[in-house]
């Protein structure tokens, strides 16, 4: 039986975190709505995910953001990553499918991730490659991510499912023929993949 291959986005798949409570936590001390606290750190780590340099104070001063200076911006920033846990039960059962599939990181994120993997997390190399949108220029759920990726594996997308924690990007994928699974809790994902499978 050939292999099918998963792709796995990290954030929200194989990394997990508690950031909702950071955010509401730091809207309380800023006194800012929830969401105003989110999209601010989700716009920087956007143009961070697309590959480009943006220092922290130029970004708020470009969006003449008042409400948040750079040393409480680059606090709430290691607030969050400090939330950030390995998805033990992800990973395990994962590993022991290994005969199965053949694994690839597809990923919103940043440069150097490969070196947090292992350094913070110290995630073993189960992944065949990395598709990391800060190395290509295009983000999830734009179509030219999933058509590198596909062309990159040289795989064809019935061969291929997707797992992310974002419904968008999911149907994205799942546009383009490529099965998909929205990782909402480890028990869910188990019982969608041996459908899928």
């Amino acid at each position: 039986m050939k292999k099918r291959v998963l792709l796995l986005d990290v954030g929200g798949v194989l990394i997990l975190s508690k950031r909702q409570e950071v955010f509401a936590n730091w809207a309380v001390k800023l006194g800012q709505p929830t969401e105003s606290v989110h999209q601010l750190i989700a716009n920087y780590n956007g143009v961070l995910a697309r590959g480009k340099s943006y220092s922290v104070s130029d970004y708020l001063k470009d969006r003449t953001i008042n409400w948040i200076d750079e040393s409480t911006f680059e606090e709430l920033r290691k607030d969050l990553w400090g939330s950030e846990y390995l998805n033990t039960k992800l990973l395990s059962y994962i590993l022991d499918r290994s005969a199965d599939y053949t694994f690839v990181l597809l990923t919103n994120n940043f440069r150097g991730l490969e070196h947090l993997l292992d350094e913070k997390f110290k995630i073993p190399k189960f992944y065949k490659k990395i598709i990391n949108s800060s190395e290509i220029g295009s983000l999830k759920p734009d179509p030219s991510i999933f058509l590198h990726t596909l062309k990159t594996l040289n795989v064809a997308p019935e061969d291929c499912i997707f797992v992310d924690n974002k419904v968008e990007n999911v149907k994205a994928a799942r546009e383009m023929n490529i099965k998909g699974i929205v990782y909402r809790n480890f028990t869910l994902f188990k019982k969608e993949l041996e459908l899928l499978s």
